[in-house]
């Protein structure tokens, strides 16, 4: 191997080692130092661009919506300058957190929701961290959206996972169940007043585990009243 490839691997293992401690803001500080330092820390910046606060998750959906299929993009206008914005990354391609809660807090509309999901999809997104909270919206239907057979791919590779949900869902338990074999981090917080419903969550949730590999972190809290 070439001494300046050993070089420039030597760099760019060390500046990973650096940009790992370093906060969303300086992390993007550092992205704009120059290109070598761009194309390290830009994959990191975008690794979970709906965990943090709202303005910049606004921007990350705006980001996102550049990259959907126009034809399945209910947001597009052929009006739209930012549409026509040539990017510089395939920003998408870094997603590995996805926090629902918040990026359903900012588009609550299936339709829009379902299209960033068939774009990932395409693109073959691989999400390592999935967190849904039970503070955001209220609409049971879209909060389960993510457990459509088709959407399987990005949640197989899955090491951490937090499910609250505040009504019965034994799908998307029955979607890690069927999806998930890495998992490392469980947080399940479920709600179901139906003993029939809790029955089937219990067996959902034994095939879960039987299935896991190095499972290790496990919290698991079902309500029922």
């Amino acid at each position: 191997m070439p001494t300046d490839t050993i070089k420039t691997y030597l760099v760019t293992d060390v500046l990973i080692k650096i940009f790992k401690i370093l906060d969303t803001h300086d992390l993007l500080s550092a992205l704009l130092v120059n290109r070598e330092w761009c194309q390290v820390a830009v994959p990191m910046y975008w690794r979970a661009p709906f965990s943090y606060k709202k303005k910049r998750s606004i921007l990350a959906l705006k980001i996102y919506n550049l990259f959907i299929d126009q034809k399945n993009n209910p947001n597009y206008s052929s009006q739209t300058t930012i549409q026509n914005l040539p990017t510089l990354y395939d920003y998408p391609l870094f997603l590995k957190e996805l926090n629902y809660t918040n990026l359903l807090e900012l588009d609550k509309e299936i339709i829009n929701i379902d299209a960033i999901f068939k774009m990932l999809t395409s693109r073959g997104v691989h999400l390592n961290t999935f967190i849904m909270d039970n503070s955001g919206t209220n609409k049971e239907r879209i909060y389960g959206l993510w457990t459509k057979s088709c959407y399987a791919p990005i949640f197989s590779s899955l090491v951490h996972a937090e499910i609250h949900a505040p009504f019965p869902k034994n799908c998307v338990i029955k979607a890690l169940a069927d999806n998930c074999t890495k998992l490392s981090y469980l947080d399940i917080n479920l709600y179901d007043n139906c003993i029939v419903r809790v029955e089937e969550l219990l067996n959902y949730l034994n095939e879960l585990f039987s299935v896991q590999k190095r499972l290790s972190n496990i919290r698991t809290f079902i309500y029922n009243n």
